[in-house]
């Protein structure tokens, strides 16, 4: 069972040291030395580091070549999940200067005018892509969700 997913784009590869620290950050939060596959706060999470699918590229951009990209999922379903998928993805977009890809349109999930209005909020047909800030604002909302 899926539940909440997220992708965070980066304009490069991760360096070997970036992935390190993408390592550090699963091994502080998690207390789990597999970065596949480890628990957050009772909540399971699958981290999957990979270059972009050709059949399945990630939303078009202005100025804005992905060349990889983190795909963060939480195997639970609920609002907790969605906070933690939030995070996770926040904080590694923040880390790696990357964008975060809900996989959906904004607009499906909120009708809240502060969020559909706030600066670093990317609308495209194939969904929405947010910057680390305005997704940490939308996260901190009641009516939060992530797409499924």
């Amino acid at each position: 069972m899926s539940g909440s997913t997220a992708t965070v784009l980066l304009r490069s590869r991760l360096t070997e040291v970036q992935h390190g620290q993408l390592e550090d950050f699963v091994r502080q939060a998690s207390g789990s030395e597999n970065l596949k596959e480890f628990w957050l706060l009772g909540q399971p999470f699958t981290i999957d580091v990979s270059l972009p699918d050709e059949e399945d590229p990630p939303p078009a951009l202005p100025a804005w070549t992905t060349a990889q990209a983190i795909l963060v999922i939480c195997h639970a379903r609920g609002q907790s999940g969605d906070v933690l998928v939030a995070f996770v993805a926040g904080r590694l977009a923040e880390m790696f200067s990357g964008l975060i890809s809900l996989g959906c349109r904004l607009d499906t999930l909120t009708s809240n005018p502060s969020v559909l209005t706030l600066e670093g909020r990317y609308a495209s047909e194939d969904g929405d892509v947010l910057t680390p800030g305005c997704l940490n604002y939308w996260a901190s909302m009641l009516d939060f969700r992530m797409c499924n």
